[in-house]
């Protein structure tokens, strides 16, 4: 028996035939990020550009994080079952 994370990620080729099977697995690479580290790693990145790229990264994750709790506070406010709060 294959362990749980590896038969996760395996992919099946099944009668709908490899062009599903192939997506299935692209989809579960750009998921888990793969795609995105492949990209990267195509062609050199300049030291200055990779720390300008982290930083952005890290903004933007803490922009959305906190955009992120102000909605959720927002909505707590609009509640369907109770419609008078």
């Amino acid at each position: 028996m294959a362990h749980h994370a590896f038969r996760a990620r395996t992919v099946m080729v099944g009668p709908q035939g490899p062009i599903v099977a192939y997506q299935n697995l692209m989809k579960i690479m750009s998921v888990e990020g793969l795609t995105r580290q492949v990209q990267l790693q195509r062609r050199y990145e300049k030291p200055t550009v990779k720390r300008h790229r982290l930083a952005y990264e890290k903004a933007l994750y803490t922009y959305n994080t906190s955009m992120n709790a102000k909605i959720n506070l927002l909505m707590r406010g609009h509640r369907t079952e109770y419609p008078w709060s």
